[in-house]
């Protein structure tokens, strides 16, 4: 092995001593470890452990080999366990060594002082003599530890021997900077099981297993968080439960990360200091400040650049070469993560959680304002003329977790009245509640309404109530969730005040626009849903003439207002007028986007809704062919787990059935049947409407096992409707068409 120890400018090295050099006799075995001491309490890391074992000790290396550097490299970002893990190694197999140097690698004169107590321990030089480069013929390892810089390396890095490589780094390109080929791991937080047993053992409370996993899951299974947190609760004489009270508290949290607890006195950082924020370029920290507020499992570069010049007050990068620089920086603290193949960012939720806390009131709301407009510049627009169309919703999905996670803590600050009611986040948030309403996420109501009501919250804090279009907009949305969600009282009471605003609006200023008969189609739905179908087909008439009269008006404007002016005829009962209108729906469509588009789903369900006046008419084959157009129209666009897709299964599987086609039909029924468990709650009347139909095939089929199911139909209908049935045997499936939306029938 040749150590080295780096030259500086001021050393003077004898000429003599380039050419002759001096035999030592090498004092071995020699473990420098020191100030590490071996951690009693150290937990988990077993796999990690078999894979340095297995790379970098001796016994491991090809046979015969004289000169033979294995290297293994350890990543990840502060806090995370690379330090613990390597003096857990060197203590674990230091037998297995002749020499085991433990090497600070931060900075320079680290490694200069380090390498300079090497050569003495070794004999290779006293205090007062230039070092020599000696081969030690001898098994050793040299741990690196904690390279913020992988080119500091160079000077130091052995070229021969039979020796082993340790290093520990934040920086990504430690992992290539020495050898292309050499193993490493990106080190992970522990997993939930290994998280809970660290904390356990660390708190000596092993009660309330699930508060323990509750605690780890918030602190990210970060080893050092989970060490520190566990210092408190023991120190201060708290339960968890208690624990997570505090920890729950924006203001306590805050807090606990600024605690001093008593580390190892070999590791000094806590969550307050081991990501080093202060030592970040004022860019890397505005970048990392709004990363903050973001979800931190994807997040978009192009996100982070779209609307950079608009950040500059907020000294945000605002050039590309100024946030690559920043971003690098990161990078290299291991503050986030880059996926260098599709250019996205991660980053531990503890980082942000910590930055946000380092940062002052008027800081946060400085970020949260900036952190908007980038989601402000980057959502893409709804238009509302053509509401359904599928071709942004890739991007929506991209941007929704970057909206729930900003609305989470801008509802804090709104309740508290710590921020200025922002209508730009407002008008995000409606969109994106409606974008889950067209993918068929209505019914998740906790995230959804939460939304349309903190939209609703922004623009009542605002003068005069806000914007009154947008106000307007949101009570349309909380109506089709509503009207999606069997909530048909719900539906009615927000239409209506959707609707009264409209024609307040529409009094004051004239104008007619999209939204005017969009409140009077809506309205229309919401009347059908209560059971009065005359003044449901007055409204939906209403709402096409006003269409018609709209500025911009195109015939795609009317898709929808027809269907549900079809399934109004259909549920009265006039089924030439309903076919008469579906028929016109299908023209139109066909003559804007060309036959069985897949602009969006309503090409589909204006074939749905024609389906089901054909079944009525007794048109059985022509029913079949447009439910099963539908089907494959919704595969197409809205995909397989649409609580619509669901609907065209139902219907389609009922033809099935008729047909004699069973396995076919039993495929369709579990379909949708899954599709409405995803909320059994709320699809609790599909449900029982479609498990009834899977009775009724299972009894044409002579097996027993359709009794089962009849009793489950029936209990679902008990518990919706209250009556009680003898057995699901004697019902029809008219008594299950009449518990599901129209539109669902």
């Amino acid at each position: 092995m040749f150590i080295y120890r780096r030259v500086s400018s001021w050393d003077l090295i004898p000429l003599v001593s380039n050419f002759v050099s001096t035999k030592r006799t090498v004092h071995l075995p020699c473990f420098m470890i020191e100030p590490h001491v071996r951690n009693p309490k150290f937990t988990g890391r077993e796999v990690i452990l078999q894979e340095l074992a297995h790379t970098l000790l001796p016994q491991n290396r090809a046979t015969g080999s004289k000169s033979s550097l294995q290297q293994f490299v350890l990543c990840g970002l502060g806090g995370v366990g690379k330090t613990e893990i390597a003096v857990e190694f060197a203590f674990a197999n230091q037998d297995k060594f002749d020499a085991v140097f433990f090497v600070p690698a931060d900075k320079i004169p680290k490694l200069d002082a380090a390498f300079s107590k090497i050569s003495v321990a070794l004999s290779l030089e006293d205090a007062s003599q230039p070092k020599n480069h000696v081969d030690i013929d001898a098994n050793w390892l040299i741990i690196f530890d904690n390279v913020d810089e992988p080119d500091d390396l160079y000077d130091y890095w052995p070229i021969d021997g039979r020796g082993s490589i340790l290093i520990t780094s934040r920086d990504p390109l430690s992992k290539t900077a020495h050898s292309v080929d050499a193993p490493s791991v990106d080190l992970n937080p522990f997993n939930p099981d290994e998280a809970r047993k660290l904390l356990q053992r660390l708190t000596r409370m092993n009660n309330d297993g699930e508060a323990a996993l509750q605690i780890c899951d918030l602190l990210g299974g970060l080893p050092l968080a989970i060490s520190q947190m566990a210092q408190i609760i023991r120190r201060q004489y708290l339960s968890y439960s208690t624990f997570l009270d505090l920890y729950n508290d924006d203001t306590q949290r805050k807090e606990l990360y600024k605690t001093n607890t008593i580390q190892r006195a070999t590791y000094r950082h806590n969550l307050a200091s081991v990501w080093a924020f202060e030592s970040l370029s004022p860019h890397a920290r505005s970048l990392l400040e709004i990363i903050g507020f973001l979800d931190p499992d994807c997040i978009q570069e192009r996100l982070l650049m779209k609307a950079a010049e608009k950040l500059a007050p907020f000294e945000y990068p605002d050039t590309l070469a100024t946030f690559y620089v920043a971003r690098a920086q990161l990078v290299q603290a291991a503050n986030i993560k880059l996926n260098t193949d599709t250019n996205d960012i991660s980053v531990h939720r503890l980082v942000q959680e910590a930055i946000r806390s380092q940062m002052t009131d008027d800081r946060t709301k400085e970020a949260v304002h900036y952190t908007t407009t980038l989601l402000v510049t980057c959502w893409p627009p709804l238009d509302v003329a053509n509401k359904h169309a599928t071709k942004r919703w890739k991007e929506c999905q991209a941007l929704f977790p970057h909206v729930l996670r900003l609305s989470g803590v801008y509802a804090k600050m709104l309740q508290s009245n710590n921020i200025e009611p922002d209508v730009r986040l407002a008008t995000v948030l409606n969109d994106a509640g409606w974008w889950q309403h067209e993918i068929g996420m209505s019914h998740r109501s906790k995230d959804v309404n939460f939304l349309f009501h903190l939209a609703l919250q922004i623009c009542c804090k605002c003068p005069k109530g806000g914007p009154r279009t947008l106000l307007i907009d949101i009570y349309h949305s909380l109506g089709a969730i509503a009207n999606e969600t069997n909530q048909k009282q719900e539906c009615l009471k927000y239409t209506q005040e959707e609707h009264s605003l409209r024609l307040e609006a529409f009094r004051a200023n004239p104008i007619r626009d999209y939204r005017l008969g969009s409140a009077h189609c809506q309205l229309g739905i919401a009347l059908l849903m209560n059971g009065d179908a005359p003044a449901a087909i007055n409204s939906l008439k209403t709402s096409i003439e006003e269409f018609k009269l709209a500025e911009g008006f195109t015939k795609a404007m009317l898709s929808i207002p027809y269907t549900n002016l079809g399934f109004a005829f259909w549920v009265a009962g006039e089924l030439n007028s309903a076919s008469a209108v579906l028929e016109m729906g299908i023209k139109d469509r066909e003559e804007m986007f060309g036959k069985l588009d897949t602009d969006s789903f309503k090409c589909g369900w204006l074939h749905y809704a024609l389906g089901n006046v054909r079944w009525s008419q007794g048109q059985l084959d022509a029913s079949f062919n447009l439910h099963n157009t539908c089907l494959l129209q919704y595969k197409g666009t809205i995909g397989n787990n649409h609580h619509r897709t669901a609907d065209a299964c139902h219907k389609v599987a009922q033809h099935y059935i008729r047909l004699k086609l069973f396995p076919s039909a039993s495929i369709l029924i579990d379909q949708a049947l899954k599709i409405w468990n995803a909320d059994a709650e709320i699809y609790k009347p599909e449900i029982a409407r479609t498990t009834f139909l899977k009775a009724k095939m299972l009894r044409t089929m002579g097996d027993d096992a359709s009794d089962e199911y009849y009793n489950q139909a029936s209990a679902l209908r008990y518990e919706i409707i209250g009556n009680v049935e003898e057995s699901g045997k004697h019902l029809e499936e008219s008594d299950f068409d009449s518990l599901v939306t129209f539109w669902s029938r």
